[in-house]
């Protein structure tokens, strides 16, 4: 059972910051998130992987305490960005569990997918249709389905798994990735139309959501879904010991702060690489 984590850097940058005239530099504050992800980590799993291209490698990955580092190069184009993730999944041969490398888990959260055969996948959460920012493609989605009977429409019903978390049996990674190539092409071909930002997760979060209802996969999420309609994704969040820096929150140099702060204080030995990482490469960088 292995823990893996994947990063490629394009040379446009983050898409998060494709509008941020400073993208380029600000990709160097991924190494604070990506820090206080693989030591909360290592602190209830032992070793992860990062699958990383070299340039990002050479960047700042090279600066992070990975046990296994594996140069994966990047073959997608900056709208499929997300597909690197995907790329690497592929490589999977036994069950393993995806960890964005902006989650942060301060609890055990894992063993119960695990050491368990209860459940065929693992999600982060289930998003409902009325907080789904797909949703409103969701007609698209459907005729596409339903012309290329690549699978039943009704199975679409506006929700998608949330995916910081996403793990699986390799069995499931075969059908997933079936999925997953089948709407690339889809979206190459122009056979599906729908506004480039919510590519991404089409083809990851709402892909396996169809996957889980059409295999009726039995998938356990991080996040319960009555909890989240009742108290809100956050809040749950919070009760779970679970923390996602989604999006471009994770370059506010407020909270960079504070992910410092927070492997100071909970991680005291690797103090000196923060210290290290501001010195050599930080003092070079302008944001």
């Amino acid at each position: 059972m292995k823990i893996i984590q994947s990063f490629a850097q394009f040379d446009e940058g983050s898409y998060y910051l494709r509008h941020d005239k400073k993208n380029s530099e600000k990709v160097y504050l991924n190494f604070y998130s990506m820090l206080l992800s693989v030591l909360t980590l290592q602190k209830y799993y032992g070793s992860v992987t990062m699958y990383c291209n070299k340039k990002a490698h050479d960047t700042f990955i090279k600066y992070l305490p990975y046990k296994e580092i594996k140069i994966v190069e990047n073959k997608n184009n900056f709208n499929f960005w997300n597909y690197y993730k995907i790329d690497v999944m592929r490589k999977q041969t036994s069950k393993f569990i995806h960890v964005d490398p902006d989650v942060f888990i301060f609890d055990d959260l894992f063993s119960v997918f695990m050491n368990g055969r209860n459940f065929d996948i693992i999600v982060q959460d289930v998003i409902p249709d009325y907080m789904n920012p797909v949703n409103g493609e969701m007609p698209k989605i459907r005729d596409y389905l339903k012309k290329s009977k690549f699978m039943d429409p009704k199975i679409c019903d506006g929700k998608a798994f949330s995916n910081g978390v996403i793990g699986m049996t390799v069995k499931v990674k075969n059908e997933f990735m079936k999925v997953a190539d089948t709407l690339k092409k889809a979206f190459e071909n122009n056979e599906l139309k729908v506004h480039e930002d919510l590519i991404s997760m089409i083809s990851e979060e709402v892909a396996i959501y169809l996957l889980a209802m059409r295999d009726e996969l039995r998938y356990h999420e991080i996040l319960p879904y009555d909890e989240v309609l009742k108290n809100g994704s956050r809040h749950t969040a919070n009760e779970r010991k679970y923390t996602h820096m989604w999006g471009d929150s994770k370059f506010n140099t407020q909270y960079v702060e504070v992910m410092k702060l927070k492997i100071r204080k909970e991680f005291p030995l690797f103090g000196d690489l923060i210290d290290q990482y501001d010195n050599e490469v930080m003092t070079n960088v302008n944001i």
